[in-house]
């Protein structure tokens, strides 16, 4: 008895959790401060004396003017996955950070808005692979990049709520099947 009412009670608070949250927070100073801040800052030309670019092509050109040649040079050798990986630790973080994509930037808010990428890290990897197929003279398609990174995050949140469903159906003893035929 007690493991069903645990599981009745995770229940619940999961849909509050996932349906019950609307985009106004209501009274809460920090979201309405961090609100606030990210309203000005998306208008923002700079931040903190850094210059933000508009767009995404506007940052890939920045990023290829202040690289010295070796280094995109190697972008070529190597795979656009390989490419992501291998720069997510560093120049993704460089990305992330400088162009302000955590507390919102012009940039970061291109992005969210126009390719529906919306995770920092996510728009900063979406800026790596872009940057590949620029240095690789391959076609942008800027929206198959965005497309791969929003299915990749969604996959990743599905497959950790499986995990937990059946985490939870482990502790009650039940099997998926046996849940699933009730």
């Amino acid at each position: 008895m007690k493991d069903f009412i645990m599981v009745v009670l995770l229940g619940v608070g999961t849909f509050i959790t996932l349906f019950g949250q609307k985009e106004n927070y209501g009274s809460n100073p920090a979201v309405k401060e961090y609100e606030i801040n990210y309203n000005r800052r998306i208008k923002e030309e700079s931040l903190n004396g850094i210059y933000i670019p508009a767009d995404v092509q506007e940052a890939l050109d920045i990023i290829i003017e202040s690289s010295d040649s070796s280094g995109l040079f190697r972008l070529k050798r190597v795979s656009e996955e390989m490419a992501a990986n291998g720069l997510r630790k560093r120049l993704g973080k460089w990305i992330l950070v400088r162009w302000g994509f955590e507390e919102g930037s012009r940039l970061s808010h291109h992005i969210k808005m126009k390719y529906g990428v919306s995770h920092p890290e996510d728009m900063s990897e979406f800026i790596v692979r872009a940057l590949y197929r620029k240095v690789n003279q391959k076609p942008l398609d800027l929206d198959q990049i965005a497309t791969f990174m929003i299915k990749r995050r969604a996959d990743a949140r599905a497959e950790r709520m499986k995990k937990a469903k059946t985490e939870v159906l482990y502790k009650r003893k039940v099997s998926p099947d046996q849940h699933q035929n009730k």
